[in-house]
């Protein structure tokens, strides 16, 4: 399913240790699992995982699990990490993902890459990284394969979005979501799956200025997708909010408490790792009105520090 690193049909957190090896922590659960990707495996120059953006929510093949997209920040190269169905991400060598080369709007009209804060050569100038899932909708999550995911990316304060290609690429055309401003720039981009009540995966936004989150979905069909939905990030408020002075990290791998409805994590400034309950309704498809207005702690309350792996 979506969410899965380990291959138990259960979404999981990904977060580094003070040693820098990266770990699996399930809903709930002891934070202190062994290490997925340990520190020598971190892509490019950086020591170790911390500081590395990461996203995983799908793979760019057609697998059961995840897939870990990784970029260090100022740096040239977006990698993949290839799952080897187990939960392992640091069997095989990273692959390096090709920037898309053009630019489209979500009609397909072609733009002016270069006019719209886009740089065609490499992913230095991006600032976030966010797996979405499938943009014609997730129900062929199977016990089989998963749909191929997509990659929400923001550049110059522009949310652009890559779809999936051939085997572990993404298509030659970046489809911008935004309007041609810098407004994304001050958003945290979560990707909780399939939260306003339909098939298609949910972008969650939480302003870095005063915590609070915004909903926004694919509409249209799954043969016909309207990606028109995103222009604004203030828009499709939702209940909750997550103060960036209290809890500077947050993420969404979806419901990792079993009722049906996806919820936040969070990492405080003492490093204690928390989640946010998903308000609202599970069928047909999740509908989450907001997260909950006070923190649940996990099982051990704490982020993943332990030294070692």
């Amino acid at each position: 399913m979506f969410g899965d690193i380990n291959n138990d049909r259960k979404p999981d957190v990904l977060l580094p240790d003070t040693a820098g090896n990266l770990r699996t922590i399930a809903g709930g659960q002891d934070p202190y699992g062994a290490p997925n990707a340990v520190v020598q495996a971190a892509p490019g120059a950086a020591p170790n995982w911390n500081g590395v953006q990461i996203s995983h929510r799908g793979s760019l093949g057609r697998k059961t699990v995840d897939d870990l997209f990784a970029h260090e920040p100022g740096k040239a190269e977006l990698y993949l990490y290839s799952n080897d169905n187990s939960g392992r991400l640091d069997g095989q060598a990273n692959a390096p993902i090709t920037k898309p080369a053009t630019c489209v709007t979500p009609a397909g009209a072609s733009i002016d890459c270069a006019a719209h804060g886009y740089g065609v050569t490499n992913w230095s100038k991006v600032t976030q990284i966010a797996a979405l899932g499938s943009p014609t909708g997730d129900s062929g999550d199977t016990a089989d394969k998963l749909p191929t995911t997509s990659l929400l990316f923001v550049e110059n304060g522009r949310l652009w979005l890559g779809t999936a290609g051939s085997l572990n690429a993404l298509t030659p055309q970046a489809v911008l979501l935004s309007a041609n401003d810098t407004k994304w720039a001050g958003y945290d981009l979560l990707t909780p799956g399939r939260a306003q009540g339909t098939d298609f995966p949910t972008l969650w936004a939480r302003s870095e200025t005063d915590g609070t989150l915004h909903a926004f979905s694919v509409k249209g069909t799954a043969q016909a997708p309207d990606l028109t939905g995103f222009t604004n990030p203030a828009a499709g408020l939702v209940s909750g909010t997550i103060d960036p002075k209290v809890y500077p990290r947050v993420g969404s791998e979806g419901d990792l408490t079993g009722d049906g409805i996806p919820n936040l994590w969070a990492i405080d400034t003492n490093q204690q790792l928390v989640a946010f309950n998903g308000v609202g309704t599970a069928t047909p498809f999740p509908t989450a009105t907001g997260v909950s207005t006070t923190p649940s702690p996990w099982a051990t309350s704490t982020c993943p520090r332990r030294s070692g792996s």
